[in-house]
């Protein structure tokens, strides 16, 4: 009897001491593991207040990634900026050559810039993104200095493009921070604004014998309630890439997004939160994941021993 009793405390400890170490294993891996910021499959991610420029909330909010299409909100703004809407541009061999998604555009074609522009926002068009550039500078690579130029004058201080459509290519990145940045500058543009929140449109080319229809690649203006427009972004280098706009009881927010595995889910949370988040029902947040924060204590010890020499 001694001995069984003996057993028995000796089981219960053992049981109990096992559910204790469970316990307390599983809460310190879940609270090293998970994060916040793990909510998002996105590399980087940002939430502002659309009309302050508040940011609401973000993961690696500095984290240089390529745009990918993305770029062309800039490439569209400009265009807006230095052109009119009327203007016909004639297609040139270079533009008409462009790689990627494109209108089909063929050499000589005569095309208003308006309808590039949807072309452009809407089907993401690379041989539009060329054309555009061309007719605004004289060629793509004027272009891309003035789009340069336009990022500083912004305070996008960490976005270099070496393109109009936001190919990949060496040397070509941003920022959500940067990106939301630049969305808030060309949603001031009524036009813009407008062409971005299109669903489908037809456009006329090559001097009107041709029409094409256009559905907007951006999904959120079917099914998020409040979505205003935005520009989608994909190459497999930046993975999936947005940046949008929501409205809802008066309040908007702008997001961007950059190298997403789940574009739509994480553009879902990322406007939820931000309108829980001007509503006071949560405080902001801003996270940066343990790997970028291992990146940049490698890259101050790197600075640092550069500096001891």
């Amino acid at each position: 009897m001694i001995v069984d009793r003996i057993q028995n405390t000796v089981y219960k400890v053992t049981l109990k001491l096992s559910l204790f170490l469970i316990s307390f294993l599983s809460t310190v891996l879940l609270s090293t593991v998970y994060s916040p910021a793990d909510e998002l499959t996105a590399k980087a991610a940002i939430a502002i207040d659309a009309d302050t420029g508040t940011v609401l909330y973000a993961k690696n909010p500095y984290l240089k990634s390529p745009p990918a299409s993305t770029a062309k909100v800039m490439t569209a703004l400009l265009t807006l900026e230095k052109s009119d809407i009327e203007k016909m541009v004639k297609v040139s061999t270079t533009a008409s050559a462009a790689s990627g998604s494109r209108l089909k555009l063929s050499k000589g074609d005569k095309v208003k810039t308006e309808e590039l522009l949807y072309g452009l926002l809407l089907k993401s068009a690379n041989d539009a993104a060329v054309a555009l550039a061309e007719s605004v500078a004289g060629s793509e690579p004027n272009f891309v200095r003035l789009m340069n130029k336009k990022a500083k004058e912004l305070g996008a201080k960490n976005t270099h493009f070496i393109n109009a459509s936001g190919l990949p290519g060496m040397g070509q990145y941003t920022t959500v921070t940067d990106l939301s940045i630049i969305m808030k500058e060309a949603l001031k543009e009524p036009f813009l604004a407008e062409i971005s929140r299109t669903r489908v449109a037809v456009i006329e080319l090559g001097n009107g014998e041709r029409k094409i229809a256009l559905r907007n690649h951006n999904k959120l203006l079917w099914i998020y309630e409040g979505a205003e427009g935005g520009k989608t972004g994909y190459t497999i280098s930046a993975r999936h890439c947005f940046v949008g706009e929501a409205s809802r009881d008066a309040k908007r927010v702008i997001i961007a997004i950059l190298g997403s595995k789940k574009l739509w889910k994480d553009a879902t949370f990322l406007f939820d939160k931000g309108f829980k988040i001007l509503s006071r029902e949560e405080k902001p947040r801003v996270y940066f994941t343990k790997e970028i924060q291992r990146n940049e204590k490698a890259g101050t010890k790197k600075r640092n021993a550069r500096i001891k020499i």
